[in-house]
């Protein structure tokens, strides 16, 4: 195995699995890392860096915010996937169900 190739695995993001097919957000004009599986209670604290996801999830699944933050739940149904900028560092979220 090439020095180059140890090197570029060495810093690929992982993947994720979710329920439906993964979806993989962008900003800064690149693609972001996955960060981590979340339920609300670990990113209520950056609410306002999420919110223009938050509003896309809940007009995608027809649903109020009340009903996104009480269902959103690592390892449940309605789970999250928190994902970072490699540029900016800015916080992006989605969601799928079971």
């Amino acid at each position: 195995m090439s020095l180059y190739i140890e090197l570029q695995d060495t810093y690929r993001t992982p993947g994720y699995l979710g329920w439906q097919q993964e979806y993989w957000l962008s900003h800064c004009g690149d693609f972001c890392a996955i960060k981590s599986y979340v339920g609300w209670e670990d990113i209520k604290n950056i609410e306002d860096e999420l919110s223009v996801d938050i509003q896309r999830i809940c007009n995608n699944f027809q649903i109020t915010e009340e009903i996104f933050k009480s269902s959103l739940s690592n390892g449940g149904d309605h789970q999250g996937y928190l994902f970072q900028c490699i540029k900016c560092g800015k916080h992006r979220l989605h969601s799928d169900l079971s």
